[in-house]
């Protein structure tokens, strides 16, 4: 059986505080930087998610195919 290959590490790694926090002049940017930032966090949770999922998924048939021997090797 082969096992499933490794989770990519921007997938599993929390993301880095949001650059160009040194040019926020005014609230607008602040708005703007924290929109950005938002959008980024939703889309890596969705991201982060759907991954799981899919690793649950060949958890469950890896564990099938030993309990049932059908094996791709």
């Amino acid at each position: 059986m082969v096992p499933p290959p490794p989770i990519p590490r921007y997938l599993t790694q929390p993301l880095p505080a949001p650059e160009g926090i040194e040019h926020v002049r005014t609230n607008q940017d602040l708005v703007i930087l924290l929109t950005d930032y938002e959008q980024l966090r939703r889309r890596m949770n969705t991201d982060r998610d759907a991954v799981q999922r899919l690793w649950e998924g060949m958890k469950v048939t890896m564990t099938s195919e030993i309990e049932t021997g059908n094996s791709s090797e």
